[in-house]
């Protein structure tokens, strides 16, 4: 059990390892990025419950996930998953994620499980390619 990342190994993070630990505030080292989408664990969120995760909580539950990227299933349980599309100015981008840079206050959405009960998007701000 741990409190904080740094009592565990440094290839690790401190976090719920299931809704159940969630639910009992039980945090446990987990190794970073490692588990596939699809994988379930505690899922945590400092916002007002019933209001949708910003980008730092999707990544800061995501940190168990090998994208980077987990999504609530409930206010206890979360599951990791994979970005299906990122989108700019309602236009599906490819990488390197081309978009302008002309107004910096257009945000970018990243779609993941596309297809699913749980498709959604999350809204950020956009990190434009410097190339062509």
């Amino acid at each position: 059990m741990c409190t904080e990342d740094y009592q565990c190994e440094v290839s690790h993070y401190c976090w719920y390892a299931s809704k159940e630990d969630r639910e009992s505030e039980t945090k446990k080292c987990m190794e970073l990025y490692s588990k596939p989408a699809g994988t379930k664990f505690g899922w945590h969120q400092e916002s007002q419950s019933g209001v949708k995760a910003t980008l730092a909580e999707y990544t800061q539950n995501g940190k168990y996930c090998v994208q980077g990227l987990a999504f609530p299933l409930s206010e206890t349980e979360a599951q990791c998953t994979k970005t299906d599309e990122i989108h700019f100015d309602n236009v599906v981008t490819n990488a390197p994620y081309n978009c302008t840079a002309t107004d910096p206050n257009k945000k970018c959405q990243i779609w993941y499980e596309l297809g699913t009960p749980q498709e959604e998007h999350v809204e950020v701000f956009c990190r434009c390619s410097m190339s062509d």
